[in-house]
This record gives C-alpha cells, structure tokens and sequence, in this order.
C-alpha cells in the first residue's frame, strides 16, 4: 500500500471515530428523549363522545391550555410562559384525581368541572376559524416547550396552581372557595384594570331557575355575606341560603364579585372581572408582562411562597397511579 494510501486510510478512519464519537452521545441522549415522551403518555376519558384515548401529557397540556385561554388574545410570551406553568402544575397535582380516574382506569378527563378542561385544533377551528386556531396552538405548543418538566411547587411538592380569567384589585382565598387552606392561594393584589359586567334575569326566570335547582320558592335574593377579599360568600333566596359561587353560577354571572338590582320585573347584576377569584389572574399576568415583568416574576405575585424546580412528569404520573 502507498504511502499515500495508508494516509488516506488514516485520515478516514480518524474521522469515522471523531464522528462516532460526536453522534453517538446524541443517538443516546435522542434515545431518552424518546422514552421520556413515551413515559409521559396518559390515558384521557373524553366525555363527550364517552370514549378513551391514549395520548403524550405534552399535547394533552396544550389542549388545557387552549380550553382557558382566548384565541382572540394575544398573550406576551411570559404571560403565556406564567400560565402554561400553572397548568401543567395543576395537571401533575390533579392527576388520577378525576371523578372517571377509578371506574374508566384513566388519568384525566377532558371535564373543566374535574380541574382539567380541554379543546382540539379542530374545535377551536369551527368557532374562530382555521388560521386562527392554527396560529392559537403552535403559539401554546412552541411555549409549552420550553416549560416542560418544570413545575410551581410548594414546601417541595407540585402546587395545585389554579387561575382564573381576571379579578378587580384582589383575587381569593381558597377557603372562601373550597373550604380549604392552601398557603399559596391567597388574596394577593391583581394588576389589570376595571372590567364590569352586566347580567340581567327576570324574575320570573329566577323563580323557575332557584325552583328547579335547589326545589325551593325564592323571595328577593339578598347578598347576606362577602369574603375578606370583597366577593359575595352567601345569597339567601328567602327560607334558603347558598354560596356566592353557586349563585353566579346558577345565574350565569361571570364573577363572584357582584351586585344586585331590583327594578319591576328585573333583576340586574353587575360583576367585576371572571371566575372564581383562585389563583392567577390570567389578565394580570397580561398586565404585570406588558410592564416588563418576567414569568418567575409574575408567578411569584400571584403564588405567595413558591418556587419553580424541574419535575419528573413520567415518574409523578406512575407514582399519582399507584
């Protein structure tokens, strides 16, 4: 063989190793990857059409994500960064704690009354159109990566980061919800601005609404009680008396932080902000980001003591199974 042969030999095997020794960590750590995502893949009860799919935690986080936020929004990246962490924390704490998790053998459910919620591409696309809804969930999925395997946590263990749509200066505390103390979910200060609305219902509808429910007979409704946080505790409906919450929800009023008008045959209701109060203030966090606010920044404003650490989802969905 020539000398120069036996060079090129040389050369070529020097970079076959040089080569093999740079791809092959990447094959490897490519490798894991894979298994990570597969050690991540859930079980979903859809309730709608009754049936069970199987599918990665990843798009499962962004289908609850798009059920509670607005595609018409356009949410700052560390708003969006704020609020796919309190979903994806909120998922982690809930799982396998759904009303379907024991008799389905499942570890969600797409239901917003078991904490989870969740819309499809294609649902989104029938009500605001395709290239909405195509621009709405690579926006979520392109932010969900970057959070992934990144959790709220407090005293150590993921948090049940709960938020809501927007609040008037305070948000909640959780016992005034739920009846239980939560060191993270307490009245903070909230940072959008007014936002009032009004809901008007006869008395008639009422009548018929409060009977149907709750088989009683309703005189005029009477706020008999608010939280320290200024929304409405107790309404009493005449020989009976039901939470705030109950209330705005069986009237369709979009917050607990409401008034009530009596005027002839009306009753008008005029709110601040929407949901319960719990948690993030999704406008909020709009808010704080839009003046300059980072996402550890606005997390902490709205979750007094947390931290934010690195979480093993495929280990935290085995253990929450077991």
């Amino acid at each position: 063989m020539s000398v120069l042969n036996k060079r090129l030999t040389t050369f070529l095997c020097s970079l076959f190793a040089l080569l093999l020794a740079f791809a092959l960590p990447a094959m490897i750590l490519s490798s894991c990857d894979r298994n990570d995502s597969r050690g991540r893949n859930i079980n979903v009860y859809f309730t709608k059409t009754d049936s069970i799919s199987e599918m990665s935690f990843d798009d499962f986080l962004v289908g609850c994500v798009a059920a509670i936020t607005d595609p018409s929004i356009d949410y700052p990246d560390e708003a969006m960064r704020a609020i796919c962490l309190a979903v994806e924390s909120r998922l982690l704490y809930l799982c396998g704690r759904c009303g379907h998790a024991a008799d389905k053998s499942v570890d969600f459910c797409d239901s917003a009354d078991d904490g989870t919620g969740y819309l499809s591409p294609e649902q989104v696309s029938d009500e605001y159109g395709k290239a909405v809804a195509d621009a709405f969930f690579e926006k979520i999925s392109s932010t969900v990566s970057t959070v992934i395997g990144l959790s709220i946590c407090y005293d150590g263990a993921v948090a049940l980061a709960l938020t809501h749509k927007s609040s008037y200066l305070l948000t909640e505390n959780a016992e005034a919800v739920c009846g239980k103390d939560y060191p993270y979910l307490r009245s903070v200060r909230s940072y959008e601005g007014k936002h009032e609305e009004l809901t008007q219902v006869s008395e008639d509808i009422l009548k018929a609404l409060v009977k149907g429910r709750y088989e009683t007979d309703v005189t005029a409704p009477e706020i008999t009680a608010r939280t320290p946080a200024g929304r409405v505790a107790k309404v009493s409906l005449g020989e009976k008396e039901i939470s705030g919450t109950d209330f705005a929800d069986l009237l369709g009023i979009p917050s607990t932080d409401f008034t009530i008008e009596h005027s002839g045959n009306e009753y008008l209701f005029r709110s601040l902000g929407e949901g319960n109060g719990l948690g993030m203030s999704q406008m909020g966090a709009i808010a704080l980001a839009l003046d300059g606010y980072g996402t550890e920044a606005i997390i902490a404003a709205y979750y007094p003591g947390v931290t934010i650490e690195k979480t093993d989802i495929a280990a935290i969905l085995k253990r929450s199974r077991g």
